[in-house]
């Protein structure tokens, strides 16, 4: 299946990097696209042609939620196709979840990933901002393709995640290394007792994108955090394109 993921913050004229809890993101400085340029870019360069199932969520750690909740019925069978469409990768840059999936999440049998992963707290836990890391150590996904902000150069992850840290490879390979300290991953102090299959990663400018395929699903997320009111509107616009169960 090949799974469209649309956060709202996208259709920015800028990227809020970070946020302070219960805030919303300045208009002045974080302005929406006109809607006729939204409805472009999801006709146009997303080739929407007609509405898909779909589900829109307040935060975009609901979208992991929906997953498994679609894999244990059944509805969504693993692994399947992503295309990310955000300011922001939410593969775990800003938090601790890189030190927790690189020294014990991959040290545990693929079974037993999704259970240790719900019983992580806090900043090394599951989070809107690296939902899909978690993703990807779960083996859920085939491929993930992260359609980043015009202003941005879609690098905003841990480097070690790709294969050979080089980011024109195009694969996400996700290291193990065992007991080791953030300090140790970072100083590349310590080699991968193992590496993890290899993913296809895309990474493709915002005003380069173009898709030929159909989706099966799509998601919006609000993300409250990172947008302005005055992008609210849009959320409307785009629901259009999905129907909603």
């Amino acid at each position: 299946m090949r799974i469209l993921d649309i956060d709202l913050d996208f259709f920015l004229c800028d990227v809020r990097h970070s946020a302070t809890p219960g805030t919303r993101a300045d208009p002045e400085l974080y302005q929406p696209w006109p809607e006729n340029d939204v409805r472009l870019f999801l006709e146009q360069y997303c080739g929407i042609t007609k509405p898909i199932p779909g589900r829109f969520v307040v935060e975009h750690v609901e979208v992991f939620n929906d997953w498994e909740r679609r894999i244990n019925s059944h509805e969504l069978i693993t692994p399947f196709e992503v295309i990310h469409v955000d300011a922001h990768a939410d593969l775990g840059l800003g938090d601790s979840s890189y030190l927790f999936i690189a020294t014990k999440l991959l040290g545990t049998a693929v079974s037993d990933r999704l259970r240790e992963t719900r019983q992580r707290p806090n900043e090394e836990g599951l989070l809107s901002g690296n939902y899909l890391a978690f993703a990807i150590a779960c083996r859920w996904l085939s491929s993930l393709t992260y359609v980043h902000h015009w202003r941005k150069k879609g690098d905003d992850f841990w480097h070690r995640y790709v294969v050979d840290m080089n980011l024109e490879t195009q694969g996400i390979q996700m290291p193990y290394f065992g007991p080791a300290t953030a300090m140790q991953l970072f100083n590349r102090a310590k080699e991968p007792r193992h590496l993890e299959p290899r993913l296809p990663f895309t990474r493709t400018a915002a005003h380069k994108y173009r898709n030929s395929e159909p989706y099966d699903l799509m998601y919006l997320a609000h993300s409250p955090l990172y947008t302005p009111t005055t992008a609210d509107p849009l959320i409307d616009v785009i629901r259009e394109y999905m129907n909603e169960d």
